[in-house]
């Protein structure tokens, strides 16, 4: 089941789909918001949950406009069939005035849930309650020092009483528009009764709140966050990082990757059988003009470098976002993620859901893995490499530029027809991303995919639609 905010200004809804493994759609329910209220399922957390009856719950929260109090903490559940068993907010009586659902797990016949609350810019807590199968509350634990700004952000089961909670704490008292000045991942341990019994912290005053906490197979915890880098005026750019703890919670390693800038971010990491890990998320690709960035599959060594990287853009404009929030890995070993994809810009597209399945390369043109610039040019005078697949097509034509440089400059690519008719204009290009053409609207016959470089053509495609 895939759970996914959707928001065309407002109201909002959060649309549920149960599809099977050739991305067929099996059921699908929506659950609309009003005028007065929305009810979000926040992206970038693990806010879904099944338990052993077959039973899904979601997490986010809800907002009342013109309110006080006007955040509540959401818990909605769902049958296998994604029919609505029921909905519960939740008030923070501590006097917050925001409340987010930032985890949720499945215990013992009850559902534990994570949440943010926060009364000012600078003050916020961690928020653990524990309710039981029907979302009456238990009990509820707060975590915190008044004055500083403690953000959850993670939630793992380690036995049957034991749970972990990533948070940050941001020290935002001398903020005053340059930044979050003092942040730090941390982890502590609770009971089943949300008692804390230990913490770890971070203190190098760089990390955020951990994301995708995950247990690994020599019983240490690692876990994706973002690294402070430096700030710029209100902006603070990062690097997404991944660190690696032992069992008792000593650092073993710490690596970052991808670019420096506030739009790289990774959300999921999963361990494999050998100890290799597999993580997405969103990174950078466009420049000073154009603000694009693309879904991200990253596949790691046990000791956090690189084995390969992939990027797809499903939209690209001159102001696109495409982000894989979620994955999970299939029995034949390829990945199926989950996120969206939009144009800021465009009220006709705006923001869509998205899944993408890859191989267990990480491919969508099977051999990407395989391909390099002089591999793939036909011609000598090529000096881009370019793929295009499948060939014929249905209803989509995936797009893959490569070059002996780096990135070269000023690349970009069109569509045309067998009568010179643009249906694509240009669109800037960088190599190493696949770029996702609907053709689902053309008409059966030959077109062409024209790559320019400072608009000079230096190679054409073609391929027919089916």
């Amino acid at each position: 089941m895939l759970a996914v905010p959707e928001s065309n200004y407002y109201p909002v809804k959060t649309f549920n789909l149960n599809i099977d493994d050739s991305n067929n759609i099996l059921d699908s329910t929506v659950y609309w918001g009003n005028h007065n209220k929305d009810y979000w399922a926040v992206y970038g957390y693990s806010n879904l949950a099944s338990n052993s009856n077959n039973h899904w719950a979601i997490t986010g929260y809800t907002y009342s406009f013109g309110t006080s109090g006007a955040y509540k903490v959401l818990l909605s559940v769902f049958d296998s069939n994604t029919h609505l068993q029921f909905i519960k907010e939740y008030s923070d009586s501590a006097g917050n005035q925001y409340a987010s659902g930032r985890g949720i797990l499945s215990k013992n016949n009850s559902w534990y849930v994570l949440a943010s609350v926060q009364d000012t810019l600078y003050n916020g807590q961690v928020l653990f309650f524990q309710t039981d199968s029907n979302g009456n509350q238990l009990w509820k634990k707060y975590y915190g020092v008044a004055g500083l700004r403690d953000e959850a952000g993670s939630l793992l089961a380690i036995s049957k009483n034991r749970f972990l909670i990533g948070y940050a704490r941001n020290n935002l008292s001398t903020w005053g528009g340059v930044g979050l000045l003092q942040t730090n991942s941390r982890i502590i341990i609770v009971d089943s009764l949300g008692t804390q019994l230990s913490e770890w912290a971070d203190n190098t005053d760089s990390t955020f709140k951990p994301r995708s906490l995950i247990k690994t197979n020599d019983g240490g915890y690692t876990f994706v966050t973002d690294h402070k880098q430096y700030t710029n005026g209100s902006d603070v750019f990062t690097q997404p990082v991944i660190i690696k703890l032992d069992s008792n919670f000593n650092k073993q390693w710490s690596k970052q990757y991808g670019p420096t800038d506030y739009q790289t971010f990774l959300y999921k990491i999963v361990e494999l059988s050998d100890s290799s890990f597999i993580t997405v998320g969103t990174i950078w690709a466009g420049d000073s003009t154009h603000y694009n960035t693309a879904g991200w599959f990253l596949k790691l060594n046990q000791t956090g470098d690189s084995i390969w990287s992939r990027t797809y853009s499903k939209v690209h404009t001159t102001f696109s976002e495409n982000v894989i929030y979620d994955f999970e890995i299939l029995n034949d070993g390829s990945l199926i993620g989950v996120g969206q994809s939009n144009d800021h810009f465009a009220q006709t597209q705006g923001q869509q859901g998205w899944i993408i399945r890859v191989d267990s390369m990480g491919c969508l043109i099977p051999g990407c893995d395989t391909f390099t610039a002089t591999a793939i040019q036909e011609a000598p005078e090529e000096i881009i490499g370019v793929k295009v697949y499948p060939n014929p097509a249905a209803d989509e034509v995936y797009l893959l530029l490569k070059s002996p440089e780096q990135q070269p400059a000023d690349l970009s690519f069109q569509v045309y027809n067998s009568f010179g008719e643009v249906l694509v204009g240009e669109k800037q290009a960088f190599t190493d991303v696949t770029y996702i053409l609907n053709v689902s609207g053309y008409s059966a016959g030959q077109y062409y995919v024209r790559i320019l470089q400072n608009s000079q053509t230096v190679a054409v495609r073609k391929f027919l639609k089916e």
